[in-house]
């Protein structure tokens, strides 16, 4: 298992599950390819990964079956998140809703994983498997 020092902060927070991967390389990441998936922007330097751990673990209460993409927010560049992204990071745990290789829902700001949440428990069946 890998033991990077970001893998390893990360798995000091949540359980890994096999539908979650930690983006080590963020130049090599691919959203085209992702059919069903959410992105988690990861920041250690501030509460904000909160946002992202309470989403994670919302998504394995409900068994949610799709890919789980984590990334450190220190490795995502400018041009990722306009171009694929399509938003201004801030720090706050921001997470993306990726469907056919696009992103289709923004969850960004201060309460970014309680509106994921009121999404996630509006649309449970949609996403659930």
């Amino acid at each position: 298992m890998n033991t990077t020092g970001f893998h390893k902060i990360v798995q000091d927070h949540v359980p890994l599950h096999d539908n979650i991967t930690i983006v080590e390389d963020v130049e090599q990441f691919k959203i085209d390819d992702i059919e069903n998936g959410v992105i988690m922007v990861w920041v250690n330097w501030s509460v904000g990964y909160l946002n992202c751990k309470y989403s994670i673990e919302c998504l394995q209460d409900k068994k949610y079956s799709g890919q789980i993409f984590i990334i450190d927010i220190d490795t995502i560049q400018a041009d990722f998140q306009k171009t694929v992204l399509k938003s201004r990071l801030n720090g706050w745990g921001e997470i993306f809703l990726i469907k056919n290789g696009q992103v289709i829902e923004s969850f960004l700001g201060k309460e970014s994983s309680i509106a994921f949440k009121t999404y996630i428990d509006k649309y449970a069946d949609t996403y659930s498997r």
